[in-house]
């Protein structure tokens, strides 16, 4: 299953500084299969969007809770829904920051 995370960003000086570790985290579990997707929400860059593939919500709020912005509270609000795709061009999807 897909699931869909908005995570909101607190202090921005706290978000500069994990940011390195959250990349990390997230470039692993894109690696391991477990994110489809990873990006800021820009204009401005006060939050994320991240889809996950897990097996259970359960699984998908495990990722997000040890995600390094989660741990050392830089997030001060986070959505997790379950995501149904009914239509993508991977063409489209690429790195684009």
């Amino acid at each position: 299953m897909i699931y869909a995370c908005i995570m909101d960003y607190g202090d921005r000086a706290e978000i500069q500084r994990v940011r390195p570790k959250h990349q990390a985290y997230m470039f692993k579990l894109i690696g391991e299969g477990k994110v489809i997707s990873a990006g800021s929400l820009l204009q401005p860059d006060d939050g994320g969007l991240f889809l996950y593939e897990a097996p259970s919500l359960e699984a998908a709020q495990q990722m997000v809770e040890d995600d390094p912005y989660v741990l050392e509270g830089c997030i001060t609000q986070h959505r997790l829904r379950e995501y149904e795709i009914h239509g993508a061009n991977a063409a489209l999807l690429r790195k684009t920051g």
